[in-house]
């Protein structure tokens, strides 16, 4: 009896851990999905998807499905992939790290921050998974045509024609080679490939490649009225909030402010939101950007003026040309 009672408490307390350990994968989830910028399928209103890659989410019961368009030189992609086990993992690894016996010295946290420490980093990692998964599609075609091509030319032309070859006089190692212009494009997707590798893995720098410093300054002013659109509302928000009961706080805004910024623009950074009340909008933009690509918001100014100031001078050109 003494037994059964033993067997039956173990049942229930690893019932209990599961459905806490499946709450917080949930919980994580949905921030991860938030924090990345993924919209809701139904969201969706029918437009032309152009970009490399398109990511929405879905809710599949307890699981998050991520849905994603991808679109290569070679071919598209359309994948529905489930977060939850990721997210299982995540918790369990961060977990093991957490549960070292000298895990509170190496990572210098106390055991009443255990767990937030597990929340945040299994969401930063759940997070990073998100935004990952597609890049890593996108150059799958490219590499499985590519080993198409070349298991083709070695299991079949080269066992066929190898002999043929050597009487005309080739050399033992003579093949034939994907086009030049198929392997300029492969090599391209790789080089782009390996550059959003870079960026992931914490080289932000590599995320700025030319084509994209070409393109600054028009990036910048996206931002910038971006941001201008989220101070305007800040303030026209901040009106209100004071307008609508008497003796709230600046402390209580701010919480406010903080607490739904991010899910009204979630395209904007978490700093430059909670810091709108102190820069310019071309500012914040500045900051924003230097966050993107991990320079400083100074350096950032330097590069779109100067992509600007590329631009001008070389409609100036055209213009003399066409004089």
């Amino acid at each position: 009896m003494q037994d059964e009672r033993s067997e039956e408490t173990n049942d229930n307390s690893d019932e209990q851990k599961a459905h806490e350990k499946l709450k917080l994968a949930r919980s994580i989830i949905k921030e991860a999905v938030t924090n990345a910028g993924i919209k809701d399928i139904s969201e969706y209103k029918g437009e032309p998807l152009t970009n490399r890659w398109h990511v929405f989410s879905a809710n599949h019961g307890d699981d998050v499905v991520l849905r994603m368009y991808v679109q290569g030189i070679f071919g598209v992609i359309n994948a529905d992939v489930s977060i939850l086990h990721a997210a299982g993992w995540a918790i369990d690894e961060t977990e093991l790290v957490l549960n070292r016996p000298d895990a509170t010295e190496l990572l210098d946290f106390t055991e009443e921050e255990r767990p937030d420490l597990l929340h945040e980093n299994a969401r930063m990692i759940v997070e990073q998974f998100v935004r990952q998964v597609p890049i890593i599609f996108y150059p799958l075609i490219s590499k499985a045509l590519r080993q198409s091509i070349e298991a083709h030319v070695n299991n079949h032309v080269k066992t066929l024609l190898k002999d043929h070859w050597q009487a005309l006089g080739k050399p033992k190692d003579f093949t034939l080679s994907p086009s030049t212009t198929f392997m300029d494009y492969a090599k391209k997707i790789d080089e782009e490939f390996e550059a959003l590798m870079k960026g992931l893995l914490g080289n932000r720098r590599a995320w700025l490649t030319a084509e994209r410093r070409e393109h600054l300054d028009e990036e910048h002013e996206q931002l910038r009225a971006s941001y201008q659109v989220a101070k305007d509302y800040y303030n026209q928000s901040r009106q209100a909030f004071f307008l609508g009961k008497r003796n709230r706080t600046v402390d209580e805004w701010n919480e406010e402010w903080m607490t739904n910024s991010l899910r009204i623009f979630p395209d904007l950074s978490y700093r430059c939101l909670s810091e709108i009340n102190d820069y310019q909008p071309f500012e914040l933009a500045h900051i924003h950007l230097g966050e993107r690509y991990d320079y400083s918001p100074q350096y950032m100014a330097k590069l779109i003026s100067d992509a600007s100031g590329l631009k001008r001078r070389k409609n100036e050109s055209k213009m003399k040309k066409s004089e």
